[in-house]
């Protein structure tokens, strides 16, 4: 194997391919789970297992792994609830994020405008590495 084509297999074993998740994406999960407590952050719902990205992971990866921009829910404030989903309130979404959670709000304000300004990312292996590193950093502080 070259050293391109062993680049590329790393690259997709952190970042994902065909739809699955790599292993960034399940790290973010993990610490942001951790960080929570397992508490749904909006309703306060126990044993909650479904981490959201305040910046979408679709809108580039800029934002994709900080571990800022995720907020642990239960299944109903992210699905299933009609009024205020995470996928499916839109403003009402965002209304009670900033109702409920002031410094997750400004954060994501800021970083969205940021976003916007910026454009997506693409990221380098080593700035892939680092981000797993800083990841599985934050997950031993809360194991």
């Amino acid at each position: 194997m070259t050293v391109a084509e062993e680049r590329r297999k790393r690259r997709r074993v952190l970042i994902g391919a065909q739809g699955k998740k790599g292993k960034l994406d399940r790290l973010w999960g993990h610490a942001v789970m951790l960080a929570a407590g397992g508490i749904c952050q909006l309703c306060g719902k126990p044993n909650s297992s479904d981490p959201h990205h305040l910046i979408h992971k679709s809108a580039g990866h800029r934002f994709r792994w900080v571990f800022d921009n995720g907020l642990l829910l239960c299944a109903g404030c992210h699905r299933f609830n009609t009024t205020v989903a995470a996928h499916g309130g839109g403003l009402r979404f965002t209304d009670l994020v900033r109702e409920k959670l002031p410094g997750v709000s400004a954060w994501y304000e800021i970083a969205f405008l940021h976003n916007k300004q910026l454009g997506s990312k693409t990221h380098t292996l080593e700035e892939l590495e680092e981000i797993r590193e800083e990841l599985e950093s934050i997950i031993a502080e809360y194991e």
